[in-house]
């Protein structure tokens, strides 16, 4: 793991990972949280997370060289906020709280397809979907599961609660 402009870069074998926080972070520091959670002062944040593999991206160094030279723009206030980064090989990505999701400048539809897209449409979206937590949107509250383990996120409420912590 590293961290560099306001990102934290790792890797596990072949698989990476890259997180940007538009705000300066700090890791944790008490209880159960120690150095495994990033925190962000304040109410509001951009967070930009980037996935990676050694076949598509190289070793891990020239991942984390393209990924921190990466450009970020962030515009707009509020509910206008948007960001947009370019990463490639797919040009700009871009989303914000009203407006698509673009990428390569084509709208990602949630339910419909862009005439002339390359992209795939993206039927029946869910903002959460996978064996942990299924929610649509707007997904105020998260109910994720493991096992027995659970993770409640109130969003609307800034509220967390969990069977217990790792």
């Amino acid at each position: 793991m590293r961290e560099e402009s306001r990102w934290i870069l790792a890797r596990k074998g072949d698989g990476y990972v890259a997180l940007w926080s538009q705000r300066p972070y700090e890791w944790a520091d008490g209880g159960d949280e120690v150095r495994t959670e990033v925190v962000v002062d304040g109410k509001s944040n951009i967070w930009i997370t980037v996935c990676g593999r050694a076949a598509t991206h190289g070793d891990f160094d020239a991942f984390c060289e393209r990924i921190v030279a990466s450009p970020i723009e962030v515009s707009g206030t509020g509910t206008r906020e948007r960001v947009e980064i370019d990463t490639q090989p797919h040009g700009k990505v871009g989303f914000g709280w009203s407006g698509p999701l673009t990428v390569g400048g084509w709208k990602m539809p949630i339910t419909s397809h862009s005439p002339g897209s390359p992209y795939p449409m993206v039927e029946g979206y869910r903002r959460y979907d996978n064996p942990y937590v299924a929610a649509d949107f707007p997904a105020n509250i998260l109910r994720i599961r493991c096992n027995e383990q659970t993770l409640a996120l109130n969003w609307r409420d800034q509220a967390r609660s969990a069977s217990s912590f790792l």
